[in-house]
């Protein structure tokens, strides 16, 4: 059903705390593959993903990384992001309630678990970058916007969706 698409870099952390949030969907059958983008990939990080049996992209074309996904629907996520524990639900009715050409693209909602007041006092709080909420949309949107996409982050802008009921948590960097 779905392929998940991540961009990843040196760190092997981010990679792992989304990987571990994607196994229910995978055990569950919604996840059929883990495609990484390598950003710069580091020698830590690569041995997760292989480990992890993601594919690896390297140097491939936007277009062509998409074609090569297994799924018709596609997970955009930035790495490091955690999907909650009751995305594979509302992610399976998303689909079983699609209208006339079927479902739309949907984006999760964020979490604020543990950032406290900070939600109202970051002045940036209203603005979230076009993958903070990941992003699922049908291969062929994906490979309508992939000519001129250069990240994933590319791919999601301007995409309408609907709200999922599920959250996701971003990635914050430990100080």
């Amino acid at each position: 059903m779905l392929s998940v698409l991540i961009e990843v870099g040196e760190e092997p952390g981010p990679l792992a705390a989304s990987l571990l949030s994607l196994v229910p969907g995978a055990v569950e059958g919604m996840v059929r593959d883990v495609v990484v983008l390598d950003r710069g990939l580091g020698e830590e990080a690569r041995a997760v993903a292989e480990e992890a049996g993601c594919r690896i992209a390297e140097g491939e074309s936007m277009a062509g990384t998409i074609s090569a996904a297994r799924g018709e629907w596609l997970l955009l996520l930035c790495v490091g992001a955690r999907l909650s524990p009751g995305w594979i639900e509302a992610v399976g009715n998303h689909f079983s309630f699609g209208h006339g050409a079927g479902p739309r693209p949907a984006r999760f909602s964020r979490s604020w678990e543990g950032r406290g007041l900070s939600r109202f006092l970051d002045p940036f709080a209203w603005w979230s970058p076009p993958l903070s909420c990941g992003l699922i949309l049908s291969k062929g949107q994906a490979l309508s916007k992939a000519g001129n996409a250069r990240s994933l982050a590319d791919l999601a802008k301007g995409v309408a969706s609907v709200r999922l009921d599920a959250a996701i948590r971003p990635y914050a960097a430990q100080p």
